[in-house]
């Protein structure tokens, strides 16, 4: 089997307390081992075109994109394959029950596509609902703070170049995939100069506008494709103009009923959030801006948007200007989105409900729509490096902080970094050496000042730009020193945000403290595929962290990763050595559990949805085989068996390379637990593993629950 694989980036959408619903809308309903694609009805497939077309109408591209039989073939498979292993992303692993051509096909789609998760949590239980069609208007948003940078799933859409897509949706846990990516040619390294002729031609766009804006100039703008947290985006026709220079584009944005003006760019101040970003979406710039202070967009309202600071490639004034006009008449789409079910929050225009934490509990629901990004080089690159997604990862919970936690509080431009007091700094790292008590590892683990400086200025940094990301661009106006000292953390640590809205408000809630306890959770469809926050503060090799907090918007930082002192990309025989012993595990332990087969696990850190993991001493096993490995779970007081692996698919079950923190990791979760039990007892037995010593590679443990 051969698999394309691309360069990508992963980014999500948001997390929003939405209840999305779909029911009837199969001809042959999708299976799961064995497993079936299933057929979704043509006018739902119909109606998710029609609401495409409209939005491409609007903004004055082709609207006349079809579908395509084998792109929707494709979606399908990609959604019931993001279902069986309930994982969001875009590189799935093969489950081990289902077959190579399946695997290809929905690998296909999710490498091309958009795709969405929505899950609706009632008690521990959990059911997907979503629509083809709201989906597409959740795309269009795409303004929470993973995505605005980018605005990726959104410019997909927008190309004026797609003819073609597709739709695929599985309900069971709430999964779709919209195919978006069209490439050009074949899969060959380097293109003749008659294909790179053909490319270019491919590359230009088919209508004669030099750009393409939203909200849009060429017709009134409904409201209910924009709120007052959207951004507005520009997408440049790259055939029109020059690569833009950051340093020059200026935007000014001016509500012409009473003259208000917001100016954007690096020289005309900052009036909102700004970013241009680059053509490694939809092969074009973006020019992305959101002003501040804009409580709602009204009917009948005209703002006026001025772009000043771009060259044109035939040497013409590169200057842009436009019109917006909003209107409350109906789309005919408002029915899209269906109405909340009792006691579910009532989402307002943006699908977000009127008291929203970054996470969900019980009774809320959640999605996360995930983009792909293609870079559009002329060179097929046939292995390119996919981005690990590994303990680097993104989580938001509902966590609170209070106002008096600083000994001097952060600033912002000028910036300045700001103390937390040291009882807060050490509340905090307490936790962490709770957890790691718990696990059974080393739990000494000490506070490091000059991490804890650098998280502090990573948590400063990410406030400033408002995106959740472990590598943050440099705001204009801030000190290359503080942004390098910054970047270092949020690049070698846990990241976290808490953002609570009430309107088109928000203010940020953090709590040091409780951070660790929502890593160690992890389970949510972004994070389980790798529990990297999890095994990071597991490591049993870590002796040292810092934290950082930014109360404003709600930003922590926890700095959890200890490069090898030898930073070199070739080392000597007698610095690898160095780097093997540094590399063992400073305990007897063959593996670490979580719950733990240490202690008796404490059911506050602990739940029914919470994914059990197993750590493997790297100097005692060998690499693992996928397809060997089975785990058998027994709860002991009435013998009730789940398997995993080869044994049997009775839960969500990985096997996690070494790419975070060093060694490889089983994950499984079972299947119809409601809850665990004070007092509680399971047995875990894992086999299929390899020593390097040649012994025999299975053990067992069991964990008990206590309150």
């Amino acid at each position: 089997m051969r698999l394309k694989k691309f360069s990508v980036a992963i980014f999500i959408l948001f997390v929003s307390a939405t209840s999305l619903y779909a029911s009837g809308i199969y001809d042959s309903d999708p299976g799961f081992s064995p497993y079936y694609a299933g057929s979704v009805k043509s006018s739902v497939l119909s109606d998710a075109l029609s609401e495409l077309n409209y939005i491409r109408w609007l903004i004055g591209v082709p609207n006349n994109v079809v579908l395509d039989s084998e792109y929707t073939r494709k979606a399908q498979h990609g959604a019931v394959l993001l279902d069986a292993i309930d994982t969001i992303t875009h590189t799935p692993g093969r489950p081990s029950d289902m077959s190579e051509s399946f695997y290809e096909l929905g690998y296909d789609a999710t490498t091309h596509g958009n795709i969405a998760l929505s899950k609706i949590y009632s008690g521990s239980e959990s059911h997907g609902n979503i629509t083809l069609s709201y989906s597409t208007k959740m795309y269009m948003d795409d303004s929470d703070s993973s995505n605005i940078s980018a605005l990726g799933h959104r410019r997909w859409l927008m190309n004026p170049r797609m003819k073609r897509t597709g739709f695929g949706i599985s309900t069971r846990r709430g999964y779709e995939v919209t195919y978006v990516i069209e490439e050009f040619g074949d899969d060959s390294d380097v293109l003749t100069q008659e294909e790179y002729s053909r490319y270019l031609e491919w590359l230009k766009w088919p209508v004669s506008d030099e750009y393409i804006t939203w909200p849009t100039g060429k017709h009134p703008h409904p409201l209910t494709y924009f709120d007052a947290g959207t951004a507005w985006s520009v997408t440049l026709n790259s055939n029109v103009f020059d690569k833009c220079n950051a340093s020059s584009v200026r935007v000014s944005l001016v509500r012409v009923s009473d003259g208000k003006t917001w100016n954007f760019g690096s020289s005309s101040g900052s009036s909102g959030y700004y970013n241009i970003a680059p053509n490694n979406v939809a092969y074009d710039e973006c020019i992305i801006f959101r002003p501040d202070g804009v409580s709602a967009y009204n009917s009948g309202e005209t703002w006026r948007a001025e772009i000043s600071g771009l060259t044109r490639k035939d040497g013409g004034a590169g200057n842009i200007s436009f019109t917006v006009t909003f209107t409350d008449s109906s789309t005919g789409y408002e029915e899209d989105r269906p109405s909340p079910t009792p006691n579910q929050p009532t989402p307002n225009q943006n699908g977000r409900s009127d008291s929203e934490s970054g996470g969900c509990e019980s009774g809320l629901g959640f999605m996360a729509v995930v983009a792909v990004i293609v870079l559009p080089g002329i060179r097929r690159r046939k292995s390119a490096a996919l981005l690990a997604v590994t303990a680097l990862c993104v989580i938001a919970l509902p966590v609170f902080a209070d106002d008096d936690i600083y000994i001097t509080k952060p600033g912002f431009s000028p910036y300045r970094a700001g103390t937390v007091k040291r009882e807060v700094l050490y509340e905090a790292l307490a936790e962490v050496n709770r957890a790691r008590r718990i696990a059974g590892v080393p739990d000494n683990v000490t506070l490091n000042d000059e991490y804890t400086r650098r998280a502090q200025m990573g948590a400063v940094l990410l406030d400033a730009t408002d995106i959740l990301t472990h590598t943050p661009s440099k705001p204009h106006d801030m000190p290359q020193d503080f942004y390098e000292l910054g970047y270092d953390a949020t690049s070698h640590g846990n990241i976290m945000y808490s953002k609570l809205r009430r309107g088109s408000k928000s203010w940020g809630n953090v709590n040091l403290r409780d951070t660790t306890k929502g890593y160690m959770e992890d389970t949510d469809g972004h994070n389980v595929g790798a529990l990297g926050h999890r095994r990071w503060l597991l490591n049993p090799r870590l002796k040292q962290v810092g934290f950082g907090i930014s109360t404003r918007r709600g930003y922590s930082v926890t700095y959890v990763i200890e490069d090898f002192p030898l930073k070199k990309r070739k080392l000597s025989r007698a610095e690898y050595a160095q780097y093997l012993n540094w590399l063992k595990w400073p305990i007897a332990d063959e593996f670490i559990s979580w719950p733990s087969s240490k202690h008796p696990h404490p059911l506050d850190w602990f739940e029914a949805k919470t994914a059990w993991s197993v750590t493997l001493n790297s100097n005692v096993f060998g690499k693992c085989e996928p397809e060997r490995v089975s785990v058998r779970m027994t709860r002991l007081s009435d013998g009730r068996v789940w398997n995993f692996g080869r044994a049997g698919n009775d839960g969500y079950f990985a096997v996690c390379p070494d790419n975070v923190a060093y060694d490889e990791c089983l994950i499984f979760c079972p299947d119809d637990i409601k809850s665990y039990s004070n007092g509680e007892y399971w047995r875990v037995e894992v086999d299929g593993l390899t020593r390097k010593n040649g012994g025999a590679g299975s053990f067992t443990y069991t964990v008990s629950f206590t309150q």
